[in-house]
């Protein structure tokens, strides 16, 4: 099994939402899946981090395809190896 696909299992499903939801939790499920220290002060320094960089901080970007006229049929047939490759599923 590829090593992404098992992570991904492990750090358990949601993907980027997850991630965005609750970073520290995803990133400490990252250290523990590789067998590292996940030391107090770096926990802080990325509280720290998230209550001075808050998400949308800056404005909300939002992009579609249709913007830059590509079809989700291109994207998919584009992307399908890498998709296959590495297990992505759509969240």
């Amino acid at each position: 099994m590829h090593v992404l696909t098992t992570l991904a299992k492990r750090v358990g499903p949601g993907g980027t939402k997850a991630l965005i939801a609750d970073p520290i939790r995803i990133i400490h499920r990252i250290y523990e899946y590789f067998d590292y220290d996940f030391d107090p002060k770096m926990e802080a320094t990325m509280k720290y981090w998230l209550s001075t960089n808050p998400q949308h901080n800056y404005g909300i970007h939002r992009y579609s395809l249709e913007q830059f006229n590509i079809s989700h049929e291109t994207v998919n047939q584009l992307f399908r190896d890498y998709v296959k490759q590495f297990h992505i599923y759509p969240e």
